[in-house]
């Protein structure tokens, strides 16, 4: 299954899961634009545009289906915990 893998932010930096770049099969724009109250509006890549690299993914896919420009896709778990405020997967950033 196609999956958000990996976004990276306007510095160039690679957040996620790139480990093997050959399976991904095309970058798409990932707007990044949580509204006021929700738990991803604190999250410091929130009010961008992120770029996403897509690809087939072995690892089941997370719990948010993200609207890219042409279609709308689900990330890997990792992917959804940093766009959401984790400071690591499976960890809520402490309060």
């Amino acid at each position: 299954m196609a999956l958000i893998r990996a976004f990276r932010t306007a510095d160039g930096r690679w957040h996620g899961e790139l480990d093997d770049p050959t399976t991904i099969e095309r970058f798409a724009v990932l707007p990044f634009f949580p509204c006021g109250g929700e738990t991803a509006a604190d999250s410091p890549y929130a009010g961008q545009f992120l770029v996403a690299a897509v690809g087939e993914s072995g690892t089941p896919p997370g719990w948010t289906r993200f609207l890219l420009w042409e279609q709308a896709l689900y990330a890997t778990g990792v992917v959804c915990w940093l766009l959401f405020g984790g400071d690591e997967p499976d960890q809520w950033p402490s309060a």
